[in-house]
């Protein structure tokens, strides 16, 4: 599903649960972003889409998102899964992630800063909390795109 002003990069949501996506974006809303958000259900459907908007020949510039919101704990393909395969990916490794889990687990964070996700939050954040860090990722993502200010810290 996308949402919002197409002229502002996208944000990808993925995540198995419908509950938990719609909780996150009403939180992503409450928190400021007006960002597009394509929402999709799985690690391999994320992989399909990025491979079919990024990586096909003459899909469109642009389209690739700025922010990925990864749920880790999903069947198929694990978030740790699709984090692997996207750093792996030179397309994708300029990609923000931002882990959105359950888990509390020091290990599970650990495995998210060695595959380089740029934050994590445990679920469900504060919207002010959510907002500040995807606005964080984004703005890192306007500076590796070009633009001047420097990146704010939350977010590598």
């Amino acid at each position: 599903m996308l949402s919002s002003s197409s002229r502002l990069p996208s944000v990808l949501l993925v995540d198995d649960d419908a509950d938990s996506r719609a909780l996150t974006l009403r939180l992503l809303a409450k928190g400021g972003i007006e960002n597009p958000v394509v929402e999709l259900p799985g690690g391999e459907e994320a992989k399909s889409y990025l491979r079919s908007c990024c990586l096909a020949a003459g899909a469109p510039r642009g389209t690739k998102p700025a922010v990925v919101l990864l749920d880790l704990n999903m069947p198929v393909v694990s978030g740790f899964s699709f984090l692997r395969w996207l750093r792996k990916k030179k397309a994708f490794r300029d990609l923000k992630v931002i882990v959105l889990s359950t888990s509390e687990e020091e290990e599970d964070r650990d495995t998210a800063r060695q595959l380089k996700a740029d934050a994590y939050l445990v679920k469900f954040p504060h919207a002010a909390v959510l907002g500040a860090t995807v606005r964080a990722c984004l703005g890192a993502h306007r500076l590796n795109s070009g633009a001047s200010k420097p990146p704010p810290a939350l977010c590598r």
